[in-house]
């Protein structure tokens, strides 16, 4: 069986940052290379938010808008922001 790849200093730095963060993170700003691991790493998965910015859980009406954002952890959303640098990221509760 293979090793798994190691994460990256950015990537550890980030989780480290979300563990001791005072209050609950609900983004993580990524410069475009940390944001590429992450979606490409096994901690990501697609989660579905509705208009306005709420979690689908499942019993919406089907005309209900539901569109699939990838998140970390408790629902943390990914974003790229194009003004980090490469492996820079910030966090907003």
């Amino acid at each position: 069986m293979a090793d798994a790849p190691q994460m990256s200093e950015a990537m550890q730095g980030l989780g480290q940052a979300i563990q001791g963060h005072p209050h609950p993170v609900q983004a993580a700003m990524c410069g475009y290379d940390l944001w590429i691991e992450l979606l490409s790493s096994p901690h990501a998965r697609p989660c579905n938010f509705l208009k306005g910015g709420g979690i689908a859980r499942g019993d919406e009406p089907d005309t209900a808008l539901k569109v699939p954002i990838m998140v970390i952890g408790a629902n943390i959303v990914i974003a790229f922001d194009p003004t980090l640098p490469p492996d820079g990221f910030y966090l907003r509760p």
